[in-house]
């Protein structure tokens, strides 16, 4: 009965990927970055049905909001785990998002 108590307790507390929901004002002060973006184009250079390799997605710089002081430009790309249970993102080619 015990190894059933700690099994249950131990799944209830761990969750992957979960966030504290918070206001976007405070999620926007604590980002480094913050920009909207347009994805141009997905790439998946491992696809080899694992899910444990990064998805790059191609993305156009719409406008930034926020970036590091030393950083003239954002980068082009966005890497991303290719799985959702490791907090991987699933954007959609020709879609626009506000990215941080």
């Amino acid at each position: 009965m015990r190894t059933i108590i700690f099994v249950l307790a131990y799944v209830a507390t761990s969750r992957a990927c979960s966030c504290f929901p918070q206001p976007a004002e405070a999620v926007f002060c604590e980002v480094d970055f913050a920009s909207h973006v347009k994805v141009l184009c997905l790439t998946n250079p491992h696809n080899d049905n694992t899910g444990m390799h990064d998805v790059i997605y191609t993305v156009n710089h719409i406008h930034v909001f926020k970036k590091p002081p030393r950083v003239s430009t954002l980068p082009p790309v966005v890497f991303t785990p290719s799985s959702g249970a490791t907090c991987g993102l699933y954007l959609q080619v020709g879609k626009e998002y506000l990215l941080s």
